[in-house]
């Protein structure tokens, strides 16, 4: 058994800002519902992610779970490879809460849903271990709609420029390769 320990291309702080930055990813929004209680059923359950691509070599697979009314938690399980079957024994999870906005304009007869998350809790596993924990963390400003099974977000393209830390700049596009399906 290979007993080296997993690490993050540019580091540690690399690293936390990209699964900060992910597993805001949050909430779901059956099409056209405008209905809070609606948009909550719709979201609640689990959800799991196709493999994605970080970069560097580094791959994530995420499970996020919705209790439908406003708490969630997320776990991310990372990958040294594209079919997800070396796993690298690092492991991260949050517990959020998150709140639902308006609708958001995508055009072409697309609409999605603006999501607020906050990360009350976050820990850093490798191996088993703890290695590092913390939170609360700023709200994070997202958007999502769910399809049929599908929950898209904005997913990687956010990962890649931080998290939104300011409403005013919330993505108004959704990533549409790295998507999550219900379980």
């Amino acid at each position: 058994m290979d007993t080296r320990r997993f690490r993050f291309p540019g580091g540690p702080f690399r690293l936390l800002l990209c699964l900060v930055t992910l597993l805001g990813l949050g909430g779901a929004v059956a099409e056209g519902e405008d209905d809070g209680a609606a948009v909550q059923a719709a979201m609640k359950g689990t959800w799991e992610s196709v493999i994605m691509d970080l970069g560097d070599g580094v791959y994530i697979k995420t499970t996020m779970t919705y209790d439908g009314a406003g708490h969630s938690t997320d776990k991310v399980v990372f990958f040294s490879d594209a079919g997800g079957t070396s796993p690298t024994g690092l492991v991260k999870t949050n517990t959020s809460t998150y709140k639902i906005g308006k609708k958001i304009d995508l055009g072409e007869g697309e609409a999605a849903q603006a999501i607020d998350v906050v990360v009350v809790k976050w820990e850093l596993k490798q191996g088993g271990s703890v290695v590092k924990s913390g939170g609360p963390l700023p709200p994070q400003y997202d958007l999502f709609l769910i399809k049929d099974d599908t929950l898209y977000n904005s997913g990687l393209t956010r990962v890649k420029k931080g998290p939104i830390l300011d409403p005013a700049e919330r993505p108004t596009t959704l990533d549409k390769t790295n998507l999550f399906k219900k379980k």
